[in-house]
């Protein structure tokens, strides 16, 4: 007596097609958000001039004014910050979310001042897709600008 294989086989294959798109979206999709911060208090100088960088400073994630990520600049100001975009909504983003330097700018210019920070509103950026396995969705913050009181 042989054995029907087609009804298994169709099943193994209904379930296979069903957890592929669960798997991607859990595993391959990201939110990116980066940028780098000068040591300034006007990132939007018209004179063109080096700037230098401000390395080593505490960067936030704020959404509603509550940290809900936070990063530290490299040697060269840059920050980046990875988010789960299936625990984060990307309008909610957009809308409610700061980058906030909370860090004094005196720490990377002693001529700067000694109270407040930089903030910057979030913009899309330009999405990148890794081969056909990774989505990021890219978020830049806008010009930072200098805040007395954060």
């Amino acid at each position: 007596m042989a054995i029907n294989m087609k009804p298994l086989i169709f099943v193994s294959v209904l379930v296979a097609a069903l957890a592929a798109p669960t798997a991607e979206a859990q595993l391959l999709n990201l939110i990116r958000i980066q940028g780098t911060v000068l040591c300034t208090t006007n990132a939007t100088v018209s004179i063109p001039v080096a700037i230098p960088p401000f390395p080593g400073a505490q960067v936030q994630l704020r959404c509603s004014g509550v940290p809900v990520a936070t990063a530290t600049t490299n040697s060269t100001g840059q920050f980046t910050f990875f988010l789960d975009p299936l625990s984060t909504n990307l309008a909610s983003l957009l809308g409610t979310c700061n980058v906030v330097v909370p860090t004094p700018l005196s720490t990377c210019n002693i001529g700067l001042p000694t109270v407040g920070g930089l903030l910057a509103n979030l913009v899309p950026g330009l999405p990148t897709t890794v081969g056909n396995v990774l989505s990021i969705v890219n978020l830049v913050p806008a010009i930072f600008q200098y805040v007395q009181n954060l």
